[in-house]
């Protein structure tokens, strides 16, 4: 009785240990961007903004590794000499058992134009929003400026004339996003525009609702849950 009792102890602790180690790392993200250092970051979608991002190391074909598991993981790209908590250059999230390829390009100083190719959503995102994308580059420099304290010596004049402006490409870029949605609500992109544009609270039901019930269940639904979640706290605030 005791050696069995020693033997399911054993077997016990080998399926602890087994549960508890960590999923191996593999390069699953190439990144090519001409003549700057990149440092990409991850951490679980759910725990991205908590801060708990690591930093990723590259294989030896300088694939960005990641946990090779079934987890999604929320994506940052930022220059290597980039100062702790400077906004991104590109932010997009990796399913698992995708392989992601970003192409980026410095068009000047600030605007950085980049496209994930290897997700059907990002593809997707970039082939939809093609003929706006001067719109949207335009916007996301605008908000990193601001984010990162780059209009704070501006005069005020100019400050509400950047903010105007901004305010008007998010609202061409949020209609865009919400028609796509309301037009193809079983489309792995509609969920992508649901989790990363910021709805009025009562906009959020509405839009989920349209949501196609295999995407609110199907391999998105952990991402759609977590925001829905979100917005609850801040209902609940």
């Amino acid at each position: 009785m005791k050696k069995i009792w020693i033997v399911s102890l054993l077997l016990l602790g080998c399926f602890a240990a087994r549960a508890q180690a960590p999923a191996p790392l593999k390069g699953r993200i190439a990144v090519s961007v001409p003549r700057v250092n990149m440092r990409l970051s991850y951490a679980e979608y759910d725990k991205a903004f908590s801060g708990d991002l690591r930093t990723a190391q590259t294989d030896l074909e300088g694939r960005y590794m990641l946990p090779d598991d079934d987890k999604i993981y929320a994506v940052t790209l930022h220059r290597r000499d980039d100062a702790a908590g400077a906004p991104a250059l590109a932010s997009f999230f990796i399913l698992p058992g995708e392989q992601l390829e970003v192409l980026g390009l410095f068009q000047d100083g600030d605007t950085f134009d980049w496209r994930v190719k290897g997700s059907p959503v990002f593809e997707a995102d970039y082939e939809y929003g093609r003929k706006y994308r001067r719109e949207e580059l335009r916007a996301a420099t605008l908000r990193r400026q601001n984010l990162a304290g780059e209009w704070d010596d501006l005069s005020p004049e100019r400050q509400r004339q950047l903010n105007a402006e901004l305010r008007l490409l998010d609202r061409g870029i949020k209609e865009r996003r919400c028609a796509y949605i309301r037009e193809n609500p079983s489309s792995p992109l509609s969920a992508y525009y649901f989790t990363c544009q910021p709805f009025p609270i009562e906009e959020v039901v509405e839009y989920y609702s349209m949501l196609s019930e295999s995407l609110r269940e199907g391999r998105y639904a952990p991402i759609l849950n977590f925001v829905c979640e979100m917005y609850q706290r801040i209902l609940n605030a």
